[in-house]
């Protein structure tokens, strides 16, 4: 069975906590690409901050889409991570 139909196959509930743990690892993945410098507080705090929204739960589905893509321009201004 090819991965696109295990995924298509499992329910929703089961399909989000795929998509919460692969978005939390990548968001760890950038927090620890950050070089560590006091210029970059800032950005190294935001992505501490989406990933407990995203651990606690996501209240506001278009202010934490907004969130990532912020962390997507990190991404971007450090590097293909």
């Amino acid at each position: 069975m090819p991965l696109e139909d295990f995924f298509n196959s499992i329910d929703k509930e089961a399909q989000f906590e795929v998509w919460k743990s692969s978005t939390k690892q990548k968001l760890f993945n950038l927090y620890h690409s950050i070089p560590n410098i006091d210029s970059n507080a800032e950005y190294t705090a935001f992505v501490l901050g989406t990933i407990k929204i995203l651990e606690k739960g996501i209240e506001n589905k278009e202010d934490f889409i907004q969130r990532l893509k912020k962390c997507n321009s990190f991404y971007k201004k450090f590097g293909d991570i």
